[in-house]
């Protein structure tokens, strides 16, 4: 998914048949919100109505309410995609190293007459990116480790997608099956 300009970012999400209106923090915040340990502050942080916030809060100290950090992990992923215009864990890894390398990140930007910090997120998160790459453009190898790091889902994603590619797979299995019995009853 892309983010603006080519995208619409988010403006809410919808729990239990309730609608839950977000609203977009400026960029320093937003990112301070991206690179929390937990999606819940990131959640919780950009809701805009208290009562849905406060919804949230009970919900997940609720042991008997289905609602879970796994689902905020889905709700926090399709918020940044949406804000950011990449994955969430592209997003976080960008901006660790920048923030791991903030010297020289906004030293090299100003110099060039760049605010990162003023720009939308998907801007701001490309122009880091794109100057990442370039600090490791003479050696094949750390670009492509860095672009893997950028790149490659955090074992939870990696796990759903591989139970969903089963479930895929048996339902073609499925499929085919169906077909090799209509085929003998023509």
């Amino acid at each position: 998914m892309l983010g603006p300009p080519w995208g619409t970012p988010a403006a809410a999400w919808v729990c239990d048949g309730r609608v839950i209106h977000v609203t977009e923090p400026a960029l320093p915040q937003l990112v301070s919100l991206l690179l929390a340990y937990s999606p819940v502050a990131l959640v919780c942080s950009t809701v805009r109505d208290r009562d849905d916030s406060t919804m949230i809060v009970k919900a997940l100290l609720d042991r008997t309410d289905p609602m879970c950090s796994a689902f905020l992990d889905d709700v926090a992923d399709a918020l940044c995609e949406s804000w950011f215009g990449c994955p969430r864990w592209t997003a976080q890894e960008i901006w660790w190293r920048a923030l791991g390398n903030w010297a020289m990140v906004d030293g090299e930007l100003s110099m060039r007459g760049v605010d990162v910090m003023s720009m939308p997120a998907p801007r701001a998160t490309n122009t880091i990116r794109a100057l990442l790459l370039k600090w490791a453009a003479g050696d094949e190898t750390r670009v492509e480790k860095l672009t893997h790091d950028f790149d490659t889902p955090p074992a939870r994603v990696a796990a759903k997608e591989a139970v969903r590619g089963v479930a895929v797979e048996e339902a073609a299995h499925d499929w085919n099956a169906v077909m090799a019995l209509a085929s003998k009853h023509r």
